[in-house]
């Protein structure tokens, strides 16, 4: 494959583009903007890789059409290339977004070229891949209705009601069922559930069948599965996609999972097409700490990004030996002035450990009411023994229970979140939703014989109902008060009169399972709850986790030490800010990336939240840190 050349000229055009006024990309940024050969990109937090990407694409917009038709293909684990495209890339984003490319998610990517031209040879239906819990919604309504199926439907029954305790309600245990080497197992035993020849497990093959021939419907893990078959089946497939797409960017690569990584590598001829594969190890969070996963390990000629554009010097001092190959981050803003600061507590001032942070915050002038401040730590669960987020904050609320968005009331209370905020289109949206669920739970089909989708059930409203569907919305939009109760009586009336017949209401609600509509009283989400309001200066710090917050920017960052296994995760890193032995359990390096996500979200100001024991044992003699002691206060 010939390099592509890209003049000096070039890369000040697209600086201009996509840089604020005077910024230039670093040198690192340069050397990966001129490779065009595949190769690994190994991105420090903060690097500005999504620019980067962008950079590349606008070069390869300018060579468009490229040799023999080739495409180009960016995949990553959400839409974020593609709305970047939108909003940086305007006059090329047509160019860029149409045939013969393929910009989006790799799950998309895979369902739309490989698992459902295979899945088509079994269904004429509208193929869907849904998550576990609405497909397992799907799967207990046939399995509960039918007696085809009332062996699977007592046994379910039976095992829910033994492990109810652990479990929110049946849908939830239901989901957890899968079929392996023809025996049916649970995701939280061990021992399988029934053998291959019982009538439990072949009842569940069979009605997994059904869902897929006569409903169109996967999860996501069946889709992969799928894709495997279809790709042993059709061993000319890596040729084919290796000459369709000339050019191969996955971004994020560290998060994908093996079966991603291993798709990817049946399809994709790297002396074929040029791949480049472009992430942060340290990064790799969305594994369990108790998986045996491995880490990606880029290959020998990896291009390195190690300045960052997002934080200062004194934090970019604090992450470099948190990286598993010790590289040294450097900043592109230099020196803040600002030194990264440790709020040392005792269990008797845990509770003013927030209260500090946003004093600081003070003492630093970040008084803007618009910035982003956050408080994040690792361990959330309630049950958990040890230190945890909520000890230090009573309004603290883990998700971990939180009622699922597919069921009605969430729904009800995302809609009266929306209208509160003056958002209709996401009313819309939602209730569009709730649509669908509640089409589907009646059996209706669509025009095509097929279950109802997101798309599908728009056609026929616009079709249909346009002026009474429209006249719903803005009846909501007109309430005096916006709460669950009043929101709820309104949708129930435009959803019964919807399913009426010559002006004649149904009571469409009557016929829905239990599991949909339980919880008669709504819960606000966590995520919104777990705020807290700075009256003084008008700020907002939110409470969430270091899962939730990657790939965020903050103004301000208060890391909180929280304990898993007996062990915390500041102490678990200790030796690689002092140089002795790192500890190899697969806890010690999950509790690594977690703390070098957390340290490298804000661009200024970076908190840090120690025990009095950890401080005392081993932070104290750690240069570079401001100490703010709580227990003083």
């Amino acid at each position: 494959m010939s390099e592509l050349c890209v003049k000096d000229a070039e890369i000040a055009s697209v600086e201009k583009l996509l840089l604020p006024s005077g910024c230039h990309f670093a040198d690192d940024a340069k050397d990966v903007i001129r490779c065009w050969h595949s190769t690994d990109v190994c991105a420090c937090p903060g690097s500005g890789k999504t620019t980067v990407l962008l950079a590349k694409l606008k070069i390869l917009a300018d060579r468009m059409p490229l040799e023999n038709g080739a495409g180009i293909c960016v995949l990553s684990h959400t839409n974020v290339a593609v709305d970047e495209i939108k909003t940086k890339l305007v006059a090329y984003a047509e160019r860029l977004m149409g045939y013969p490319n393929y910009i989006g998610t790799i799950q998309t990517f895979i369902d739309r070229y490989i698992t459902f031209p295979y899945l088509r040879k079994i269904t004429k239906r509208t193929l869907q891949v849904v998550d576990e819990r609405t497909y397992a919604q799907h799967l207990w309504t046939i399995v509960s209705s039918s007696t085809n199926y009332s062996t699977l439907s007592a046994f379910v029954r039976q095992r829910y009601q033994q492990n109810r305790d652990n479990i929110v309600d049946i849908i939830d245990y239901v989901s957890g069922l899968s079929i392996r080497d023809g025996n049916l197992h649970h995701k939280n035993q061990t021992a399988r559930l029934a053998g291959s020849t019982s009538q439990s497990a072949q009842q569940y093959a069979t009605v997994k069948q059904d869902l897929i021939k006569y409903y169109g419907l996967v999860t996501y893990n069946d889709a992969y599965r799928y894709a495997f078959e279809a790709i042993e089946k059709r061993p000319g497939l890596k040729e084919l996609f290796s000459r369709r797409f000339r050019f191969v960017f996955v971004d994020e690569f560290q998060d994908c999972s093996k079966v991603q990584c291993d798709i990817l590598e049946s399809v994709f001829d790297k002396t074929v097409c040029s791949i480049m594969r472009i992430g942060d190890p340290d990064q790799a969070i969305y594994n369990s700490d108790r998986e045996k996963a491995e880490d990606w390990a880029p290959e020998s000629n990896v291009l390195t990004i190690a300045s960052s554009n997002r934080y200062p010097q004194e934090i970019a001092n604090m992450l470099s030996p948190l990286r598993k190959q010790n590289e040294q981050i450097t900043s592109s803003r230099g020196i803040s002035g600002i030194h990264p600061t440790i709020i040392v507590f005792n269990e008797e001032s845990r509770q003013k450990v927030i209260r500090a942070f946003i004093s600081l915050l003070d003492k630093h002038q970040l008084t803007d009411p618009n910035g982003i401040y956050k408080v994040v730590g690792w361990v959330k669960s309630e049950t958990s023994k040890g230190l945890k987020i909520g000890d230090y904050w009573k309004g603290y609320q883990a998700d971990t229970n939180v009622l699922t968005e597919t069921k009605y009331w969430s729904m009800i209370e995302a809609m009266c979140d929306e209208l509160k905020e003056g958002s209709l289109y996401k009313v819309e949206r939602t209730f569009r939703k709730l649509l669908v669920q509640i089409l589907n739970y009646h059996k209706c089909k669509d025009d095509y014989g097929g279950v109802y989708t997101y798309s599908s059930v728009k056609k026929r409203l616009d079709e249909k109902y346009f002026d009474d569907y429209r006249g719903a919305l803005m009846r909501m939009a007109e309430l005096s008060d916006y709460n669950c109760y009043s929101i709820d009586q309104t949708v129930r009336i435009e959803i019964n009169t919807m399913f009426g017949s010559d002006g004649n209401p149904v009571d469409a609600f009557a016929r829905l399972p239990h599991y949909f509509m339980e919880d008669g009283v709504a819960r606000t989400k966590s995520e919104k709850n777990n705020i807290i309001y700075d009256h003084v200066r008008g700020r907002i710090i939110q409470v969430s986790t270091i899962h939730r917050v990657k790939g965020e920017t903050h103004d301000a960052t208060l890391y909180l030490e929280t304990v898993n296994n007996r062990k915390s995760d500041l102490e678990r890193i200790i030796p690689y800010y002092k140089g002795t032995k790192v500890g190899t359990a697969q806890i010690d390096q999950y509790s690594r990336k977690c703390v070098y996500v957390g340290f490298s979200r804000p661009r200024r100001l970076l908190c840090v939240a120690l025990s009095d024991s950890t401080y005392e044992t081993a932070w104290k003699d750690f240069s570079g840190w401001e100490v703010h002691d709580c227990r003083s206060d």
